[in-house]
């Protein structure tokens, strides 16, 4: 039991001296000074560190617009193509509503009728208009 007793005294007295040994150093003038300093290094560091983030973010930024301006102008360039399509395509379609609204109309139908067959109801006659004796529509022969 004295082993043991005197074994832990031993190990207390290590453990003491040890504690001894690490202790910090009492505080002089030029430990003060760095202490003072600390803040301001510590602020300089998260300064850089806030403007080292902010460049790199401006240049992803700047190399995505350099990216995205060229597919911009293609694109604006296809909507005024497709745009000018729309609009030749539109007056097409007024052109059609147009003559769609004419052949389905019951009272064209007798004008259409003639227009697209060339014949001619029985009440009326063909007019040929001849000049010098000859039809209009005809030819005159040449002489060879």
């Amino acid at each position: 039991m004295k082993v043991l007793i005197s074994s832990k005294f031993t190990i207390q007295q290590t453990i003491h001296q040890t504690v001894q040994q690490t202790e910090l150093p009492q505080s002089t003038p030029a430990n003060r000074s760095r202490r003072r300093a600390d803040p301001h290094r510590v602020l300089a560091v998260e300064t850089s560190a806030k403007l080292t983030v902010s460049v790199i973010l401006s240049i992803v930024a700047i190399v995505t617009l350099a990216k995205i301006v060229p597919s911009l102008m293609t694109r604006q360039s296809e909507l005024k193509e497709l745009q000018s399509e729309v609009k030749s395509t539109n007056a097409k379609v007024t052109a059609l509503r147009t003559s769609f609204g004419r052949y389905f109309d019951p009272q064209q139908a007798r004008a259409i009728m003639q227009e697209q067959s060339h014949r001619v109801e029985a009440t009326q006659r063909p007019i040929v208009w001849i000049k010098n004796g000859v039809p209009l529509n005809q030819t005159v022969p040449t002489k060879p």
